[in-house]
């Protein structure tokens, strides 16, 4: 903090000798002092850090000084950030420039230091005192403000508390039931804040904090709380206890209840209208529905026009939303902001919500307009009805949470009603999250290979390793327990475990098969392990940790992984194959139409999707579609391997097509480590050859 007689400076020339030279003498006379030697370096500055005074040169290179002066003042008045420019041209139309382009005061070249100190010292003391003007002006403005808080004053020795008029139209109270004593202000205390008023008022009457200032609750007349803010001060008596603690309690609701971006209601506001609304349904069985909305695509909005459009959007949103719904209902159905694209509505005594919810998607199939861009919003919407289970508020805005995504599930811009069926399968699949959780931990988690062959000698190129959870029999299915260990966040070490196990086990493999030709592993990849966007260093840590060669790993990645995320994804797979790691893109035909990107990514391999190979005989537009997607693939100078092949027939077909590589269960079904170490020693040695790059 500066005194009167110092400040902080900011010193801007081109020329070093004479920047440092005034910084040295600056500093001599008190100031703090930092420089910059360009035009673009002192904008940085000042963005960057809290000035009193900017000496400027007005002649630099590249950004003049008039430049710099000009940027500076379209965010920061002459009143905010003084501006002495230096200059060697003292004639009037130059420094008469300066001051109209926002200038304080000019000096000129060559310098001489006492009338430069003495014309800083009354810029720094004129802001000073408009500072302090200011901050009389604010202090007036709350006194003002004060004027429209309740006044209160508690006798501490008898108990009696005076408030003023204020504090029922605050609460609600007719005119007659001002408050008494100290009990009619505790007793309208939120339960949840009464320990912390207490605490604080026993602090001021201890002397421990000369001011009590608190945010709590009081009960409204209509059963709600509203928000006020207690500032008091205790009058002490002659023995040094307090005589009386007097203040005023501010009503700040609309400040901690409503949406700072839209203006509709918030969370807190929501919970607590929703738990009133449910005591009400209970005692009277009227019907109460509450409706859990979120924009779909809402992410690419704010990934592709940034945030500020992103806020545009939920703006007008709120807007339509909210007026439409509202537009004669009177306080029967209330909308709520709970955060990002989130929205809520509490439909109360109308119904099942659904005649809302078909409301909501009429009003967003009109488009938009955010900035100079015109966009069509869909939403998906989850409804949950009140009965006699719930108990919170929470729980209903769980389950209409949870009917939230069951219909984007279904597709997105849908509806869906909670049901019992819903519950049960968000239980279970918490059950299993935490089941996965701990079989990781325990180490019942084993990896089976399936071998994949060259169809034209059949000889053992690579193996896929597959995840099994022999704990677990056949309870759940692998897809299933990726599932959700993808929904849960389990698939990062999960996949990391995978990732290691399989080179360990294939360094053992190797070693096993000395003479022979050695196989390439290949290792399924979750989407979601892209999100962090390390996936590229956890990968290369695994193979450090294994001592595995990067040429001996393969990655299989779905298509519709990749199409998530195609710039990020990009990224990390070019840093993969940098290091010599091969690439496969897995499932190919199954997922999105991405041939057109097909060729952007450095893929070694295409693995086609097994569901291709059904009734080749008989299917002849399968067929042509197989044949086409092998010469699309070589034309890309990439190599194909058919998954799921299971008779020979199929194979002949694929080899004819000119397909490289197969795998499934005519050549081998998956085995785990022991079982494979038998199949590798009964096969023929056969000389070793790479397992050709694309």
């Amino acid at each position: 903090m500066t005194t009167d007689a110092t400040g902080h400076i900011l010193v801007v020339d081109d020329d070093d000798a004479g920047r440092d030279m005034l910084e040295r003498r600056l500093r001599r006379a008190g100031f703090e002092v930092q420089s910059a030697s360009s035009g673009r370096e002192a904008l940085e500055r000042v963005a960057a850090e809290s000035f009193d005074l900017v000496l400027l040169d007005r002649s630099m290179p590249v950004m003049g000084g008039m430049e710099v002066l000009r940027t500076i003042r379209r965010e920061l008045n002459a009143r905010d950030l003084p501006v002495i420019m230096v200059t060697a041209e003292a004639q009037g139309e130059s420094v008469s420039e300066a001051l109209d382009a926002g200038a304080n005061d000019y000096i000129t070249k060559p310098l001489d230091f006492r009338v430069a100190l003495s014309r800083i010292r009354t810029q720094l003391g004129q802001r000073r005192a408009e500072r302090r003007l200011q901050h009389s002006e604010r202090r007036y403005a709350l006194a003002v403000e004060g004027a429209n808080d309740a006044v209160i004053d508690w006798n501490v020795v008898s108990g009696e508390l005076y408030a003023s008029p204020r504090w029922n139209e605050i609460l609600g109270l007719p005119p007659g039931e001002n408050p008494r004593l100290i009990g009619d202000w505790f007793n309208r205390v939120h339960p949840m804040d009464l320990v912390r008023l207490h605490q604080a008022i026993q602090a001021q009457s201890q002397g421990i904090h000369p001011n009590l200032e608190l945010e709590h609750r009081l009960r409204h007349a209509d059963g709600t709380y509203r928000w006020v803010r207690s500032r008091c001060k205790a009058v002490y008596g002659p023995e040094g206890r307090p005589e009386r603690i007097s203040g005023a309690l501010m009503d700040i609701t609309a400040l901690k209840t409503a949406d700072p971006l839209t203006g509709l209601p918030n969370r807190s506001y929501l919970i607590e209208k929703l738990t009133q609304s449910m005591e009400t349904a209970k005692a009277t069985d009227a019907p109460l529905a509450v409706l859990f909305l979120d924009l779909d695509g809402f992410k690419y909005v704010n990934d592709s026009l940034g945030h500020t459009a992103g806020d545009e959007l939920l703006t007008g949103v709120a807007d339509r939303l909210s007026t439409t719904l509202a537009a004669g209902l009177d306080d029967t159905v209330m909308m709520s902001r709970l955060g990002g694209d989130e929205f809520a509505v509490l439909v109360i005594g109308r119904g099942d919500g659904k005649a809302e919810a078909e409301l909501i998607r009429r009003e967003l199939s009109e488009p938009f307009r955010v900035s100079t861009h015109r966009m069509y919003v869909t939403a998906s919407v989850g409804i949950a009805l009140y009965n006699r289970s719930y108990t919170a508020a929470h729980e209903i805005l769980r389950d209409a949470d949870t009917a939230m995504y069951r219909a984007k599930a279904l597709g997105k811009n849908r509806l869906a009603v909670f049901t019992d069926e819903m519950r049960a399968q968000v239980t279970e699949r918490l059950r299993l999250g935490n089941s996965i959780r701990d079989a990781l931990v325990r180490g019942e988690f084993q990896l089976a290979y399936q071998p994949i062959v060259a169809l034209a000698d059949r000889s053992l190129v690579g193996l896929e390793a597959l995840l099994r959870w022999p704990g677990a029999g056949d309870v759940y299915a692998t897809e299933q327990v990726v599932r959700v260990a993808e929904e849960t966040g389990v698939i990062f070490e999960l996949g990391q475990w995978v990732l290691e196990e399989a080179c360990r086990q294939l360094l053992r493999v190797h070693a096993a098969m000395k003479g022979c030709r050695l196989p390439y592993i290949h290792v399924n990849v979750s989407g979601v392990q892209f999100a962090t966007g390390d996936f590229d260093d956890r990968v290369m840590d695994a193979l450090k940790l294994t001592g595995l060669d990067p040429s001996w790993l393969g990655l299989e990645i779905t298509e519709t992984a990749v199409m998530k995320d195609v710039e990020g994804v990009l990224v990390s797979l070019k840093k993969l194959q940098a290091h010599s790691v091969r690439l496969s893109i897995d499932d190919f035909g199954t997922g999105y139409s991405s041939l057109s990107y097909l060729n952007q990514f450095p893929f070694d391999t295409l693995k086609l999707d097994r569901s291709f190979l059904h009734h080749l005989d008989r299917a002849h537009g399968n067929a042509e579609i197989v044949r086409a997607v092998i010469q699309l693939a070589h034309a890309l100078n990439v190599k194909v391997v058919a998954e799921g092949i299971e008779t020979v027939e199929e194979a002949i077909w694929l080899q004819q097509f000119g397909c490289e590589y197969g795998q499934g269960y005519h050549f081998s079904k998956p085995m785990f480590e022991p079982e494979l170490m038998s199949f590798l020693a009964q096969s023929a040695p056969v000389e070793a050859t790479d397992f050709p790059k694309g």
